[in-house]
């Protein structure tokens, strides 16, 4: 099966290995074990000329920082330096593996970068390479991952394929000899805003790369485009809209755009009965939408202009009749993807959770001129969605189970050009990094000094995140346990993997508004749903000791509460009923959801166990319908901690 065009390979050549074991062992630096053994198997000859035949993109580090950096880098002992001695230009590499000809795509790519990259400084370390130890300082720059993720894809077959580790580079030293200077924290915490990167080329001559282009929209400028309450130019799509569409509308909107009448319909998740207002509702919410995806081009160059769409099938052969092997599909309907490939996957391993016998599928709808899309707004923020417009041609190209993930993988390829004067989107990878158009000296700072985004102290913007799709919910719930735990936060291999900061600053701002939060005393209720009666629910008495140790939801309506039971599938519905005294947050206020819900953990009492099959109608304004519990487990909570 050919993938010549979609860049989806994983790295296997030896100096890709090469340089993924030498970074395992620079994990192991401080504890002044010698790399001798590790760097003996490698081929350094090919590692050096490797490193010196391409073109790099950096970020130079501008005055009066530079100065600081060398002032550190000259405490280093003249005896103890190799070959290559200190750097003489203090700079975070981006982007390695570059050829001089990539130097225009390059320009191009980052162009609509809004303002300066801001990097942030740690400790020194060191790690292992083919010229000695490499003394350096960590740095942590979600920028200029980004930047990276952008230049990665105006030159896919660049050859630097390891992991980002944004680093300065201070001298390098003897072999073995690092660790002597890992640890130095003289600028651990130092802000840095970089307003351009630098194209260095094979012949070590530089072009700068002004960092401040435009932002959001590219192409033709339409001064009757729509705008918002607030006067910004919009899509023609209201939040209010787009949130109809995220919560339970994609089937009613579809069905709308095919001509069926939806009145009487129960929509998406087994939720509202359709009236004659909310059809019309619908009606025009698909109009728009539908105008929006088809008036205007998505694009992701952080992804090589690709789109991503969780699924699950019931098998491989279900999967292939869906997606027969070369063949050209027509989407017909209005299709629901993500620029961010995890998030995509993430609801593949929602569906997965509900079905555990099907299939996880990402689908990769690619096409080198972007796709025909809008992109989605909840709470009046864009979101990594994209929302692809009906009648795009793909082409089946394959389908692959990745070697890693253990994810079926669809290919889907277009070659559709599209009109020069339609509006272009990009979308970035972590499209939850939302950047200022300039550098603000008065951006808030958190106790330490440090700039923030502010939302650490916002508990409204930290409950809407925690509230806005499947995927943010569960970043913050995932960092609210190891918080909770007392850990720290791991955003790269823990349970956190994978989150922003802002679902870290969600989490923190949730769990310390729960600690705080007056005693309540409505009674609070959870439904649960499995396909198996689990253990643990089963095997609670009386007397037992419960521990939430993460943020958890319930609701002060207990019909509500008993959709989330249903909307879980299993055939086991079980109750969690909250009674007496308790702390917890209300998070309407600050959602304006209207479902009464709350926040909270702790450690709980059982009072009682109700078995005998409770009946629990659902909201009159969601349908005549119900569920019956198989046991409702009541909880008295003894404490937060």
């Amino acid at each position: 099966m050919a993938y010549e065009t979609i860049p989806i390979l994983i790295p296997d050549s030896p100096i890709q290995q090469a340089r993924l074991e030498m970074q395992e062992a620079a994990g192991r630096l401080a504890t002044g074990e010698s790399f001798a053994e590790e760097l003996a198997e490698y081929d350094e000859e090919d590692l050096r000329d490797a490193a010196r035949s391409f073109a790099c993109v950096m970020a130079p580090i501008p005055e009066p920082y530079a100065a600081r950096v060398q002032a550190l880098a000259a405490r280093i002992p003249d005896a103890a330096l190799a070959a290559n001695g200190r750097e003489t230009a203090p700079h975070c590499t981006v982007r390695w593996g570059l050829d001089d000809a990539d130097r225009a795509a390059v320009r191009a790519a980052i162009a609509a970068w809004p303002g300066p990259a801001r990097l942030r400084l740690g400790a020194t370390s060191a790690w292992p390479t083919p010229d000695g130890d490499c003394v350096k300082i960590d740095v942590d720059s979600p920028d200029l991952a980004d930047l990276r993720r952008l230049i990665e894809g105006a030159a896919p077959a660049a050859a630097d394929t390891h992991p980002f580790e944004a680093h300065i580079t201070l001298a390098y030293v003897a072999p073995g000899r690092g660790g002597d200077f890992a640890g130095w924290a003289d600028l651990e915490g130092l802000d840095i805003a970089v307003d351009a990167l630098e194209f260095s080329a094979q012949d070590d001559s530089t072009t700068p790369l002004p960092l401040g282009g435009p932002v959001a929209l590219i192409g033709a400028w339409d001064p009757n485009q729509p705008r918002d309450e607030a006067g910004k130019w919009t899509d023609g799509v209201s939040d209010a809209e787009w949130q109809s569409w995220a919560d339970f509308g994609h089937s009613a909107i579809n069905d709308v755009l095919t001509g069926k009448d939806i009145v009487g319909t129960i929509d998406d998740n087994g939720g509202e009965k359709i009236t004659k207002k909310s059809a019309a509702e619908y009606a025009q919410t698909a109009r728009r939408i539908d105008a929006a995806a088809a008036s205007q081009v998505a694009v992701n160059p952080g992804e090589s202009n690709e789109f991503f769409r969780g699924e699950i099938h019931e098998n491989l052969a279900a999967l292939k009749k869906a997606y027969p092997h070369n063949k050209e599909i027509t989407i017909d309907r209005l299709v629901s993807t993500s620029g961010d490939y995890q998030h995509a996957q993430g609801y593949a391993d929602q569906g997965h959770e509900m079905s555990p016998d099907a299939l996880k599928v990402v689908v990769r709808f690619y096409n080198k001129n972007g796709v025909r899309g809008a992109r989605a707004r909840y709470f009046g923020e864009p979101s990594p969605e994209v929302v692809l417009a009906r009648g795009q041609k793909f082409r089946v190209r394959g389908i692959r189970k990745h070697p890693q993930t253990g994810v079926h993988e669809v290919v889907l390829q277009s070659k559709e050009s599209h009109p020069a004067d339609l509006p272009r989107v990009t979308i970035t990878t972590k499209a939850s990094r939302i950047r200022a158009a300039a550098f603000d000296p008065n951006q808030p700072r958190d106790e330490a000094g440090k700039w923030t985004d502010g939302s650490s102290s916002s508990l409204p913007e930290a409950a809407r995140l925690n509230g806005k799709d499947y995927i943010d919910n569960r970043k913050v719930i995932a960092v609210s346990e190891e918080i909770l735990r007392g850990d720290a936060v791991d955003t790269d291999t823990g349970l956190a993997a994978g989150a922003s900061p802002h679902h870290v600053a969600a989490a923190r701002a949730l769990v310390n508004a729960v600690r705080s939060a007056p005693e309540a005393a409505m009674p609070l209720f959870r439904g649960l749903g499995f396909d198996q009666a689990p253990d643990a629910l089963e095997a609670l008495r009386p007397g037992d000791s419960v521990t939430m140790g993460r943020l958890s939801s319930f609701s002060e309506d207990r019909g509500y509460a008993s959709l989330y039971a249903d909307k879980n599938s299993g055939a086991m519905k079980y109750e969690i009923r909250l009674e007496g005294a308790h702390r917890s947050l209300a998070t309407d206020a600050h959602t304006g959801q209207a479902h009464r819900e709350r926040l909270t953990f702790g450690k709980f009492e059982v009072l009682r166990i109700e078995d005998g099959g409770a009946k629990v109608p659902w909201p009159a304004n969601f349908g005549n319908n119900y569920v019956r519990y198989k046991r409702t487990i009541v909880l008295k909570q003894v404490g937060v901690f």
